[in-house]
């Protein structure tokens, strides 16, 4: 089933993110952002309050089992790419003791030349996310609530996300750091 998903995934479904970044196709591109339509519901779904079953309960105890498993194998992910990248000036300031248990979700660089430095590394064959915090004030149902938040908007554009995803090898989230910073020694930054 994960060999399934992985191909299907690296020989079907990255190659058209690819294509859509590349050629700024947006109706490819909104799909790769979280959550591309999000609206406001103020009613609960009933269906939420329905009770589970024994099958359900039990996916959700093996999920749980897990976790601290999965943390550690991002924490090791995340690890490698402070080391690499640290010389860079492009990673943000993170500091464990003040952040608890971080769940090491993903590894964010802030860089001024994203669109190049994503062109660069898809085409290298890496996946990365462009999207992760979005500039909620920018959304419409979410005006009324304050005002427009620049430093916010500058950030969204700067922010690119690297996979620390469980199931990505030590050996991924390497190659994909060195490449980072062969885009910036040929760039003299």
């Amino acid at each position: 089933n994960f060999l399934l998903q992985k191909i299907i995934f690296h020989y079907f479904i990255f190659p058209i993110f690819r294509f859509g970044f590349f050629y700024d196709l947006n109706f490819i591109n909104k799909f790769s952002k979280n959550d591309p339509n999000p609206y406001i519901d103020f009613k609960i779904n009933k269906k939420l309050f329905k009770n589970l079953n024994i099958s359900q309960i039990n996916n959700i105890e093996k999920s749980l089992r897990s976790l601290e498993k999965q943390r550690l194998a991002r924490k090791k992910n995340f690890n490698i790419y402070k080391k690499n990248l640290n010389n860079l000036n492009i990673t943000l300031d993170y500091n464990e003791k003040l952040q608890g248990r971080s769940s090491f979700i993903n590894f964010t660089i802030l860089c001024k030349n994203k669109k190049d430095l994503k062109k660069y590394l898809m085409s290298k064959g890496f996946d990365l996310s462009q999207y992760f915090y979005r500039d909620c004030s920018s959304l419409r149902f979410f005006k009324k609530y304050g005002s427009n938040m620049i430093n916010t908007k500058l950030h969204v554009k700067k922010l690119l996300f690297l996979p620390t995803h469980h199931k990505i090898t030590s050996d991924y989230a390497k190659k994909l750091s060195l490449a980072i910073c062969k885009f910036y020694e040929k760039k003299n930054i």
